[in-house]
C-alpha cells in the first residue's frame, strides 16, 4: 500500500469513527430534573430557567456576575437518589469559539443545541428533534462562564434560538443554565438495608469494646460427694439424721 493510499485510508477511518461517535451521542433523562449529556459527560438541569423557577427574579435574567454568583451557590436536591449537588457552573466556551460562532464545537451549549436538532440560523423552537422535549423553559440567550480575555468586562453568550455565539458586556442581562460535570447515575447511594447492617455491626462492636476490662462475678464451687450429694447441704425432712451409739448406764 502506497503512502497516499495509507493517508486516504487513515482519514476515512478517522471520519468513520467520528461519525459513529456522533451518531451514538445521546441525552438521558436521569429523573429528579436532571439530564445527562454523554457526548460531553456533563449533567444539565432539566429546567433551563431555574433562576426564575426558584424566584430569584421575575424573569430569571441576570448580568454575568450575578449569574456566576447564583450558579456557584446553587444547591439542588436530587429526589430520585436523595443526593444534594452544590457543584454547579455555567456552560463553558471552547478555545475556538471566536472563529466558530455557528459551529457545534464552539461551546457546551452549542453542542447541546445541535443535539436538540437545532440548525444554524433557524429558530430552535420550530426546528428541533425529540430531545428538545426533555427540557423545559428554554430561553433565547444564555451566558457562558467564559470571559473574553482580550476585552476586559466582556464575556461570551450563546443565542439558543439560532445557535450563535456572541460577546457582550458583563453588565448585560441574560439567562443562566446550570450544568455540572459527570453523570448523576454514577453516584453510589447505599441501600437502607446496608445502612441498617452497618449500624447494627457498629453497635455490637461498641458493646464488645465496652465489656473489656470489666470484672465478672464468679460463684463459689459447690463440693459434690462420691454419691453425688452435697455434704454441706442442711438436712431436710427426707434426710435421715446421723445415728449416735447408745451409751450404757453408769455402773453402781
Amino acid at each position: 500500500m502506497t503512502n497516499v493510499k495509507k493517508v486516504i485510508f487513515t482519514t476515512i477511518f478517522a471520519i468513520g469513527i467520528g461519525s459513529a461517535k456522533l451518531s451514538q451521542a445521546a441525552l438521558y433523562d436521569r429523573g429528579g430534573g436532571l439530564i445527562y449529556d454523554d457526548t460531553q459527560d456533563i449533567t444539565w438541569l432539566q429546567d433551563a430557567n431555574y433562576a426564575k423557577t426558584t424566584g430569584l427574579n421575575i424573569y430569571g435574567e441576570l448580568n454575568w456576575y450575578a449569574a456566576q454568583n447564583w450558579v456557584s451557590n446553587l444547591v439542588y436536591h436530587d429526589n430520585v437518589r436523595n443526593v444534594i449537588y452544590s457543584d454547579w457552573r455555567l456552560p463553558t466556551a471552547y478555545a475556538n469559539v471566536d472563529i466558530t460562532r455557528y459551529s457545534q464545537s464552539g461551546s457546551e451549549l452549542s453542542t447541546l443545541f445541535y443535539m436538540l436538532g437545532g440548525e444554524a440560523g433557524k429558530p430552535i423552537a420550530t426546528n428541533h428533534n425529540y430531545n428538545f422535549n426533555l427540557f423545559g423553559n428554554i430561553q433565547q440567550v444564555y451566558w457562558l462562564g467564559t470571559e473574553f480575555t482580550r476585552i476586559p468586562g466582556f464575556a461570551w453568550y450563546f443565542d439558543e434560538s439560532v445557535g450563535y455565539h456572541e460577546l457582550n458586556s458583563e453588565s448585560y442581562v441574560s439567562f443562566a443554565w446550570a450544568v455540572r460535570d459527570g453523570d448523576v447515575a454514577a453516584v453510589n447511594v447505599p441501600e437502607p438495608s446496608i445502612i441498617w447492617l452497618f449500624l447494627t455491626g457498629f453497635g455490637l462492636l461498641a458493646f464488645n469494646r465496652g465489656s473489656k476490662g470489666k470484672s465478672v462475678t464468679s460463684f463459689p464451687t459447690v463440693p459434690i460427694s462420691a454419691s453425688g450429694e452435697n455434704p454441706n447441704r442442711p438436712p431436710t425432712a427426707n434426710t435421715p439424721l446421723p445415728q449416735t451409739p447408745e451409751q450404757s448406764p453408769p455402773l453402781p
